[in-house]
């Protein structure tokens, strides 16, 4: 068997193995789909529970939901801890207490299968008629709840030590593979420097996911339970594994040491250990959470391996004091199929995260991709810059130091996306505007406020808290900045003044939404402008 043959054997044992029990037809980041009681409803008798349905499975242990009672001084109903349904791993349930009629906010917030935390809240009204009060409550209330420690750059610089020693690792190994220089001084201490970051990223992830998961902030680092409850998470598990993969590190480092980089056992060890590493990669990310995550998982980890061996190669090019000839040659072969492999895989991985191009624009997401793109195209042009001097001069020293600061700051913006959802996450989920007309109010609720398929409700509130129908009711919806046609919205009652109906959104920007109807024999038009993110 060649060396080829073994490392691609390697991957599909390795990508089927961490794989397995994954599929599913996840999102790579869960959204509520539907709750009830609904957003922005008015429910004619208190509800028994709460129940929260999402995208895709999330961690019961994580899981919090709060319920507020709005009034002149709001105040927090004392509920049941929310737990998951057996038969479906996605909705979660929490039980509440008899509540009188009133206006009501729920907040709640969930670990998605990824691992990113994921939060939100909607109002919805308890008796006959809507008070027209649920936008300002909401606001109100999500306004006192905001605070705390933020978690989310000590992760970042986490992933980013578990980046660079994944690099340093699997880079070096393969720039030398077969050669002298594994058992180079300056290479032995390059590669025990990556373990440690290997292992420092993946224990200081582990200690920060669970104190994030659960909104603990820094006084939960060292949380015991919560450490337990990450380590049982699909992240968790990868920190776990990484932990390992780094003891298994410094004995293929000792093995190179000791001159044994030639024979095959110390190569099929270093092949298995290198191929492991790059395959936590994906499945502590946003890879493991979508269909087919077998395949998806098996191309981020070939991206993690292609961008490992160029910057890795590049790095140890650039920590070796005199670079023989060989070595440029081999570094330059590598790069050569390497640079293109790692675009290539990024961007599919990118379009198939973000939905396409428009998504690949958008949020804090889609702004870490721009800047990472822009990155790896200078880097791309220094490279070849870089690779044409060492052939003939020995003066890239400065341009190769430029390189290697670019290829850090990739791994910053690659730890920064990581930790980011592709998709965007907000409190709250959903556009909720108040308008008036004539005295007529009417509450407009979009859920999810995003591309794709939202449900909408409108609530109609006659003058004085009257019942008097709001009929002939039609709804409609343009964006102008694009030339589609406009797009009517088939609402139906769902209850006196309620009316309820699906939308497809196609595309991101300020979308105007009308809504008109007749009260009283007076024809009304209430209108307002919604950001689709």
């Amino acid at each position: 068997m060649t060396h080829v043959h073994r490392w691609l054997a390697t991957l599909v044992v390795f990508v089927l193995i961490g794989t397995v029990g994954f599929a599913g037809s996840a999102s790579a980041h869960a959204i509520l789909d539907s709750s009830s009681p609904a957003t922005s409803t008015v429910v004619a008798r208190a509800p028994g529970e709460i129940v929260l349905d999402f995208s895709e499975p999330v961690e019961e242990r994580f899981a919090v939901v709060r319920l507020f009672e709005a009034g002149e001084s709001d105040r927090e109903v004392d509920i049941d801890a929310p737990r998951r349904l057996s038969t479906d791993s996605s909705t979660v349930v929490a039980s509440i207490p008899p509540i009188p009629n009133g206006l009501y906010v729920v907040v709640w917030r969930v670990t998605s299968s990824d691992g990113h935390p994921v939060s939100g809240a909607f109002p919805f009204e308890v008796g006959d008629t809507s008070s027209g009060r649920s936008s300002e409550a909401l606001d109100r209330i999500i306004a006192s709840l905001r605070g705390g420690s933020n978690l989310a750059v000590p992760l970042g610089v986490a992933r980013f030590l578990s980046y660079l020693g994944a690099v340093l690792l699997i880079g070096l190994t393969v720039l030398h593979w077969r050669g002298g220089g594994l058992g180079r001084v300056s290479t032995v201490r390059a590669m025990t420097m990556g373990a440690v970051g290997l292992v420092v990223g993946a224990i200081a992830t582990l200690l920060l996911q669970g104190a994030h998961s659960a909104g603990a902030g820094w006084s939960g680092i060292l949380d015991g339970a919560l450490v337990a409850d990450a380590a049982r998470t699909r992240v968790g598990l990868a920190m776990v594994a990484r932990f390992a993969l780094g003891a298994l590190w410094l004995a293929v480092i000792l093995g190179a040491a000791r001159g044994l980089g030639n024979g095959a056992p110390w190569q099929n060890a270093a092949s298995l250990v290198a191929v492991s590493t790059a395959v936590t990669f994906p499945l502590a990310g946003h890879l493991s959470a979508v269909p087919w995550p077998v395949l998806y998982v098996a191309l981020g980890a070939l991206h993690v391996g292609a961008v490992s061996i160029w910057i890795g190669g590049l790095m140890g090019a650039a920590i070796a004091r005199r670079v023989d000839p060989s070595v440029v040659a081999r570094l330059s072969l590598l790069a050569t199929w390497a640079m293109p492999v790692a675009v290539v895989t990024g961007l599919a991985t990118a379009v198939r995260l973000t939905g396409g191009p428009d998504g690949m624009l958008t949020g804090e997401y889609g702004r870490a991709l721009t800047v990472k793109t822009i990155l790896v195209v200078v880097m791309v042009g220094v490279a070849l810059i870089v690779r044409r001097r060492m052939h003939s001069t020995s003066r890239t020293g400065p341009l190769l130091r430029a390189e290697v600061l670019l290829a850090l700051l990739v791994l910053a913006a690659t730890a920064t996306m990581t930790g980011t959802s592709p998709v965007g996450e907000g409190a709250p989920v959903a556009f909720n505007a108040t308008l008036s007309q004539n005295g007529v109010i009417a509450d407009v609720a979009v859920s999810p406020a995003a591309v794709g398929t939202a449900e909408v409700h409108v609530i109609f509130t006659p003058p004085g808290g009257a019942l008097t129908p709001v009929e002939k009711v039609e709804m409609r919806m343009e964006l102008p900045s694009r030339d589609i046609p406009v797009i009517p919205v088939d609402v139906v009652p769902a209850g006196p003044n309620h009316f309820v109906g699906i939308v497809q959104i196609p595309y991101a920007g300020p979308w105007a939404v009308e809504v008109r109807g007749t009260n009283a024999g007076a024809v009304l038009r209430w209108s307002t402008t919604m950001e689709i993110d």
